[in-house]
Formats: structure tokens, sequence, C-alpha cells
């Protein structure tokens, strides 16, 4: 920005303080702004930096920021003087700045007033880029605008949009380049110390780039040799490699060849001696023989006994402990889930079981996005929700070869299950299924559930096929996965 713009902005500024027919407030204090989808700590830092560009501004003689939004200031109240007055008046200010701030897609609308002495001044909507550093570069421009009325633009350079000419062209020729340059007697010959200073830095600049070149060039030629160096010694290396494998070859024919015929010679000398002394190899063929008879059936009885230890005579599981993981799916009135968890079984005996469990029940859900005044604006936004059901229940096992089934009942409570402050809901339902026993202490597991939900705040959840959901609805859910037996 150009001198003369700044003492225009000066100008400008002390005109509209020294005329303006409204009365000058001395202190001021900007209220958080509202929002009804953006999060607090941000809608904190934005106060803040209007804050900042408040007090930039100069109108006031103190700027303050209140330590919290008033209940009372909604986008309604952004409006009414009547409303206003009272925030002002509790802050101890006869002035304030406040509005409003909403995520519409990719951007953030702000809308923000200046209220002072009992009359809403001014009002400002504008949009700018959600990001940081945009936010940070903008908005304190549409403040200073909310605080002064004006829009100081920077002045043109009058001779950006001249022409260079031929004749402009020529005459700088003359102080920039040309024939008559290597006539000057002076040459590079200057009084301007700083055009000096530039000058030897640029020198040593380009005997830097010329140093650094000549090193990289020769860096270049010692690689290529070094490399053709090193194929040389690999072609040398697999020439030697070649000429000592054929010659191991020609001493392997040999060798092998000369032992062969000497087995030959040698295997009669070696019945002939067998059928001399029979006590000596028959003890040694009967001891071999019940040795490999006697292995195989030890390592067979090992695993009948390890199966045993994890199933019982009527075939139930016999077992301290299981734990099971679970992947599914389940339903509540409209909304569908995709569900995950696990849980943990205590066996009091072979028959009866004590469970206890945490699931994952997520659901792709559309939600509205509201306006500054708190209303629908007719867009919906998807986001995933996803709600903990913790159970506790009771199983009875059955028995069973490889299946083992079973039936139970739970009881399940889900925290927070509309959002912050909405208590839990309670659920209760019955259970079958079977565990399928692959291994020993390990298999998969098969259950299906079914029973209710009842919660008074699901009527505040937006139902997918329009208006919310009932306060009590059906929750089926079917789900496999391992389960592990100790």
């Amino acid at each position: 920005m150009s001198i003369r713009t700044r003492l225009l902005t000066v100008a400008l500024l002390g005109s509209s303080l020294l005329y303006s027919t409204d009365a000058l407030a001395r202190d001021s204090v900007v209220v958080p702004l509202y929002s009804p989808n953006v999060d607090a700590n941000k809608v904190g830092n934005i106060t803040s930096l209007i804050t900042s560009e408040v007090d930039f501004s100069g109108r006031y003689d103190m700027v303050s920021q209140a330590d919290s939004r008033p209940k009372s200031l909604t986008p309604k109240c952004l409006k009414s003087v009547s409303c206003l007055k009272p925030i002002a008046s509790n802050e101890g200010v006869d002035a304030m700045v406040t509005g409003s701030v909403t995520k519409m897609g990719g951007e953030l609308e702000f809308f923000v007033i200046m209220y002072e002495n009992g009359k809403i001044i001014r009002m400002k909507r504008f949009r700018i880029e959600d990001s940081p550093l945009s936010v940070a570069a903008n908005v304190g421009g549409y403040i200073q605008e909310l605080i002064t009325g004006q829009v100081v633009e920077e002045e043109e350079d009058p001779l950006a949009d001249v022409p260079l000419t031929d004749d402009v062209l020529a005459e700088e020729g003359d102080i920039f380049g040309g024939a008559d340059m290597e006539e000057d007697p002076l040459g590079d010959f200057s009084l301007d110390p700083e055009e000096e200073r530039r000058a030897a830095e640029e020198g040593r600049r380009k005997e830097e780039e010329a140093r650094l070149a000549a090193e990289r060039e020769a860096e270049q030629r010692r690689m290529q040799e070094m490399e053709a160096q090193a194929q040389r010694l690999a072609m040398e290396a697999e020439a030697k490699r070649l000429a000592e494998e054929a010659q191991t070859q020609d001493d392997d024919f040999e060798f092998n060849f000369a032992p062969s015929t000497v087995e030959v010679v040698e295997e009669p000398k070696e019945e002939d001696t067998f059928s001399f002394d029979e006590p000596t190899p028959k003890p040694k063929k009967e001891s071999k023989l019940p040795k490999t008879e006697y292995k195989p059936s030890t390592s067979y009885d090992k695993p009948k006994s390890t199966r045993t230890k994890k199933s019982s005579s009527n075939g139930r599981i016999e077992a301290d402990a299981t734990i099971t993981g679970k992947v599914g799916g389940g339903n509540f009135q409209t909304l569908n889930f995709v569900t995950y968890g696990g849980e943990v079984g205590i066996h009091l005996s072979e028959a009866i079981s004590v469970h206890i469990g945490g699931e994952g029940y997520a659901t792709n859900q559309a939600m509205p996005v509201l306006d500054e005044n708190g209303e629908s604006t007719g867009v919906l936004e998807q986001s995933w929700r996803v709600l903990i059901p913790v159970s506790l229940g009771l199983e009875y096992h059955f028995a069973g070869k490889m299946a083992k089934p079973y039936i139970g009942a739970d009881m399940q409570v889900l925290p927070a299950y509309a959002g912050a402050g909405s208590g839990a809901a309670i659920g209760l339902r019955g259970r079958v299924g079977s565990n399928f026993m692959v291994a020993d202490g390990f298999g998969i597991n098969l259950n299906l559930a079914f029973g209710f939900w009842n919660g008074q705040y699901f009527q505040q959840v937006p139902s997918p096929a329009g208006g919310t959901l009932n306060a009590t609805g059906l929750a089926p859910q079917l789900s496999l996965g391992p389960v592990i037996a100790f």
C-alpha cells in the first residue's frame, strides 16, 4: 500500500469519527458468536480474532471479550435492539460487537452486527473459506468495514497501464544495456552502496553456482567410473566362477564314478558277513521295528488327550471362560446398523454361563443443516453415528458333537443414545445360537438376538423415512465371529 493510500485511509477514518452523528462509546465488548454447527473452540478463536480487529480500529478506548455467550443471544436476538440492550448492560458497556457463524459446505457464513447506545449501527453478512489461514487473512477487512462503514481500496499506480513505446525502450537501452554500454568509461562503477552490495552478492552467487555445477559434474564422472569398474569386476568374477564350476564338474564326474564301482563290489561282502553273523544283525532289525511303530502311537495319543480336555462326556464345552468376537448387522425401526464388538463368558457349570459384552452399532444417518435462526435449510448432511450398548445376560448350553447350541437372554444399556445429556436407553432380548468347535478350544460363534429398545429421547432422532423415531421399537441382530475357550 502506498503512502498516499495510507494517508487517505487515516483521513477517512478521522472524518468518520469527527463528523459521525452517533455518539461514540468509550468502551465496547465482543460477545462470542452464535453457531449451530461449528466447534466451540473454533468459535472462541474466531471471537478472539474479531476482538483484536475491533481494538485495532481505534474507535473505542477499551475493548474486552465476554467470557461466554448468553443463552438469550440467538439469531433472532441479533436483529432486536430490545434483546441486545440487556446483554450490553450486563457487560457494563454501551457498545457491543457480536453475530453468528454457520458452516455452509466448505465455507463459513458470518453475520455480524455493531450495537451502540441502544441502536444497531451496522450489519454485515459475508462468507469466507473454512480454513484457518483464509479466516485470519480475510475477517479483518470485513470487521473494519463493519466498524468504519467504508471500504478503503488501494490506489493503483498511474504508470502501470502506460505502454512502453519504442522510444522509451531505446532510452532505457542506454541505461540497462546495448552497444553504448561497452563504450561507457565508468563501466560498472556506481556511487550507490546498496547497488554495489547487490552486485557483489550476485557475483558471489554466480561463483557458488558455478562451483556447485563443477562439483556435480565431477561427482557424475566419478560415479560413472565406479559403475564401469564395478561392471568389469563383476564380469571377471563371473568368468572366474564359470571356470571353477566347469573344473568342479569334471572332478565330480571322476570322483563319483570310482565309488560306484566300489559299492557294487562291496555289497556282496556285506551280505556275506550278514549271513554269517546272524546274532548281530537280528537284534538290530528287531529293535528298529518296534521303535518306528512306537513313535507314531505316542504322537497320536497326545492330540486325543487334549481334545477330551475341552469337551465332557455329554458333549458340552468344558471351559472356565470363553472370549467371543462379533461382526454382523442389526435394525431398529427405520435405522440399519453395522455391528461389531465382543463378549466374555464365565462358565458357572457345564451348562450355565454368565456373559458380559459391549458392541458398537454404526449407522450412516442424514442430518439436516440448520441456518442462523436454528431452522432447517433443507440441506441434508450424511454422517456416521455409533451407539455402544453394554449387555449382561445368561446362557444355557446343550450337548453336541461339533455344534454346541445354546439359548439365553440379556439386558442392554445404551448410554447417550441420542447425544450428550440424553441419559440411557434400556433393551431386553432373547438369544439363540451355536458354537461350532472346529478345533480344541477354538470355534465359530453364530448368534441371533431378538428384543426391543426403549428410550424417550429416541423421539428426537430423525428417521430416514421422515419425522422422528418412536420411543420403543424392535431391535433384531445377527452376528458371526470366533470363540476361544480356556
